[in-house]
């Protein structure tokens, strides 16, 4: 029998040669693709993080190494596959138990058809097996699977369209741009050929000014025409540039926003620069510590930014505020009153004490010697109220109590606390009878028990007895009542002056034969009014 005569195994090679294609194919696909994806890496990363040669080599190494890696991760998987059709045959009957028996037999038969005869198989038994190893390799064990699988077709299509279209447009700017990855990556000899169009790579001007940008030519360009490429928020927009014998240049009328740009000249670009506009120096945040006189024993207070405040008469201010960029000079202004201010980077500090009612502001002087004023911030005081003491009881021209002991009530306020209470008074408008008592001062327990510290209701009995009266006389009397003011010494607050009389013998016999006339009054109505029920009462019997 010949050796080509079971058709089965034609198909087994067709498989075999069909592995074979489709791994080298994909080892081409994967090397071509690979090889235009690295140039497309190397050519964005460099315009756009602006790489050196060494960054553009360290990177193109990286690269090269990892697709490398997958390159003979490819090679061994293609390797345990078998290289070799009996290895490939090996593994292919693996996994397949109906498939093995037949195949061997009829590799066997095929080596070996003496051996065959006498073991007792019949041609008809197999033709049998070759027919159905055949169709079984046609229907299951793909044979009619594509060479190219779709996702490698498809991925390396997407890079050659795009290299193509890219390519296409712009031949002379992406000529230009791998010319200089390739001189990046080959050098040639210790020379070094400069870049005929050069500019500044980072520009900074006062935001509304304009910028003239421009770039030096080191040779003669064969191009009639200059462009400028500016990309701001809208994109990229391509404008003609003014070209003489030695620079190309564009002015800007007035910087609003940060721009990337470059030059190019015919097949010639420049170097990638940037335009920054510069704010004046501002305060960006902050934050006010309000420490108020200890007196109020008002709890220290801290806002973390900066607004109006309104603080008691004497509070100590401390202000920590951030500009927007590093500071070299800085004055701090509080009214009048103008002194140098502590900076450190773009932080500043000052701190007053707020005596009045005014705003503060900063001067800032930065690091791109750019000054400005900061925002005004009012500073409201509120100065420490004056206290106040109204008298209760006794009101004015009161006469004297008959045990000579007067109860006196009061009603004392203050904002902070009342520190004192004092009694004066003066007998028949004499000031060598003006006599001052302590009625009550300030302590913990004495506010705890009266109410507060800045109210106080006080009642108190005054012993007059001590006063030496005699009939007739007349005695005036009012109450101070004192702050704790730390800052700009106690205010005292005054009652109204009230009076107390001790009657004359004249006035005190009036008002005896008054009150006994009072009571003979009131005796007689009693009498009659019992004798008109004393009527009432015989006319009902």
């Amino acid at each position: 029998m010949k050796a080509n005569s079971w058709k089965s195994i034609g198909f087994i090679h067709r498989l075999y040669r069909r592995h074979t294609v489709r791994h080298a194919l994909e080892l081409v696909f994967l090397t071509l693709g690979s090889a235009l994806f690295l140039i497309h890496f190397l050519l964005f990363a460099r315009e756009i993080f602006s790489l050196e040669s060494g960054a553009v080599n360290v990177l193109f190494t990286v690269s090269v190494g990892a697709l490398l890696y997958i390159f003979i991760a490819l090679l061994i998987h293609w390797g345990r596959e078998g290289f070799r059709i009996s290895t490939f045959f090996h593994l292919w009957e693996q996994g397949r138990d109906e498939v093995a028996n037949r195949s061997s037999l009829l590799v066997y038969a095929e080596k070996n058809p003496a051996e065959i005869q006498r073991l007792g198989y019949s041609q008809e038994l197999l033709h049998a097996d070759d027919e159905w190893l055949r169709d079984y390799i046609q229907q299951r064990a793909g044979y009619k699977k594509p060479i190219l699988f779709n996702t490698n077709t498809l991925v390396f299509a997407v890079i050659a369209v795009f290299t193509c279209l890219l390519w296409g447009m712009r031949p002379d700017t992406m000529t230009t741009r791998f010319s200089r990855i390739v001189d990046s990556l080959f050098v040639r000899g210790l020379s070094f050929e400069p870049d005929p169009l050069k500019t500044e790579e980072q520009i900074e001007v006062k935001r509304g000014q304009p910028v003239i940008l421009k770039t030096a030519l080191s040779e003669p360009v064969d191009a009639d025409e200059a462009y400028i490429h500016l990309l701001t928020r809208a994109g990229w927009k391509t404008i003609s540039a003014d070209r003489s014998a030695k620079q190309i240049s564009f002015k800007i009328p007035a910087v609003r926003q940060e721009m990337a740009y470059y030059f190019s000249a015919g097949s010639r670009l420049s170097n990638r620069g940037k335009v920054i506009p510069l704010d004046p120096p501002f305060l960006a945040e902050g934050a006010l510590k309000i420490t108020a006189p200890e007196y109020t024993e008002i709890p220290q207070k801290t806002i973390n930014h900066l607004r109006p405040i309104t603080v008691p008469e004497g509070s100590r201010i401390e202000i920590e505020a951030r500009a927007n960029a590093p500071i070299q000079e800085a004055s701090f202004q509080y009214g009048k009153d103008r002194r140098l201010a502590l900076f450190n980077d773009d932080k500043v500090y000052a701190d007053f004490t707020a005596d009045y009612s005014n705003s503060f502001s900063f001067d800032l002087l930065d690091s791109h010697h750019l000054s400005g004023v900061s925002r005004s911030f009012q500073v409201t005081v509120i100065p420490d109220a004056t206290p106040a003491i109204e008298i209760l009881h006794p009101k004015s021209a009161a006469p004297l109590p008959d045990g000579r002991i007067q109860d006196v009530q009061v009603h004392a306020m203050d904002d902070y606390r009342v520190e004192r209470i004092i009694l004066q008074s003066q007998l028949n408008y004499q000031e060598s009878t003006n006599q001052r008592s302590l009625i009550y001062q300030y302590s913990p327990q004495a506010a705890e028990k009266i109410g507060a510290g800045t109210e106080i209701f006080a009642s108190f009995p005054w012993n007059l007895t001590e006063m030496g009266l005699f009939p007739g006389d007349e005695l005036s009397y009012f109450f101070e009542v004192h702050d704790n003011d730390a800052v700009k010494g106690p205010k005292i607050g005054r009652s109204q002056t009230y009076v107390l009389r001790y009657y004359t013998l004249t006035e005190m016999l009036d008002q005896l034969e008054s009150s006994e006339q009072s009571q003979v009054s009131d005796l007689g109505e009693l009498v009659e009014e019992q004798r008109e029920i004393t009527q009432d009462a015989q006319k009902n019997d």
